[in-house]
């Protein structure tokens, strides 16, 4: 064996390799199992099943298209002669992962491996999409989510990504993005709300009734995203305006891109399944009254007081809000 090929580079600095490692875990725990949790416990009981399984392909697709095409779009060389977003491709060469990670349009290099940018970066894309899913709660069709999340990805957290971090045109005029405020919340939550107004409402009786099945896994998941929140505050703090008007004005008009932007691509991507896939995006009243029997066949975890079989939609049920159940001894009986 060539021991002279197990040296550490001069460029790797493994006190911050392994804090952006500890880092960037800590924030994909916040997402499985944080919010994953959060949102099954603060839904309706016929919604856990959904909400969870809603944050957990969320989170496999958003690694599978990164890798594939979406990190290049966001962190590789410009694609074309706007600063807007990166030239799509795969990186999933070993050679190249194990090498030091370059910002190629922001002409920067950090002291770490590429692989533990990806990883890095990856997080922060994966928990965007999770925190729009929690806007569509208890109304996407699942199968639309599916379709939603690979473009959402692709078409508008990509272009934030770069144009803010990547070396992107608000890159080059200095923009400060406090801990993600911009490129992850700012847009999940413009995209949530218009999303939510192209998907429609809830259900009357849920809107009237919404009460979490299970507090306390709502409080665990809470608590389960903070030491993520801390993390990456710490690994990327922002600075001060401090009286710099100049750079107030940088600010606001970079806010208002990435709103713009989320309205436009949320709006464009919705439309897009509703009318070209022939994808609904909300489900039927029948789905909506039955919930997660309906969305997954768990019957198993449809049994209470919030779900409806489907013998009673078939019969007309429609309002489930008093509905009563035989009672039983205990035993089955």
């Amino acid at each position: 064996m060539n021991t002279s090929s197990l040296n550490t580079p001069d460029w790797l600095d493994t006190g911050d390799n392994a804090w952006q490692l500890t880092a960037a875990t800590l924030v994909g725990l916040q997402s499985i199992p944080g919010l994953m949790i959060l949102y099954g416990g603060v839904v309706k009981r016929k919604w856990a099943i959904n909400s969870a399984f809603m944050v957990l392909v969320a989170f496999a697709e958003v690694l599978v298209c990164w890798v594939i095409w979406a990190y290049k779009m966001g962190f590789g060389e410009q694609w074309g002669a706007f600063p807007l977003v990166g030239r799509p491709g795969p990186q999933l060469k070993i050679t190249e992962e194990l090498a030091q990670a370059l910002l190629p349009a922001a002409g920067g290099a950090e002291n770490f491996p590429l692989s533990t940018m990806i990883w890095f970066q990856f997080v922060f894309a994966a928990i965007t999409l999770v925190l729009i899913a929690g806007a569509f709660l208890g109304r996407m069709n699942f199968l639309a989510w599916v379709i939603f999340v690979p473009l959402w990805l692709t078409f508008s957290y990509t272009v934030g990504a770069f144009s803010i971090w990547g070396g992107g045109f608000l890159f080059e005029r200095g923009v400060m993005d406090y801990s993600g405020g911009y490129v992850i919340h700012l847009s999940s939550g413009t995209a949530g709300f218009v999303g939510s107004f192209w998907i429609g409402p809830r259900l009357a009786s849920d809107r009237a009734d919404f009460r979490p099945n299970n507090i306390l896994m709502a409080m665990a998941g809470v608590f389960g995203t903070k030491p993520g929140s801390i993390a990456f505050a710490i690994t990327n703090p922002g600075a001060a305006v401090d009286g710099n008007w100049k750079q107030l004005y940088i600010q606001l008009y970079s806010a208002l891109f990435v709103i713009g932007l989320n309205i436009f691509m949320t709006s464009l991507i919705m439309n897009f399944i509703k009318h070209v896939c022939r994808v609904p995006l909300r489900m039927t009243e029948a789905q909506l009254l039955i919930g997660d029997e309906a969305c997954h066949g768990e019957t198993a975890y449809a049994f209470d007081m919030d779900s409806v079989p489907h013998r009673d939609i078939e019969a007309g049920a429609t309002d489930v809000t008093h509905r009563e159940f035989p009672k039983t001894d205990g035993h089955g009986a």
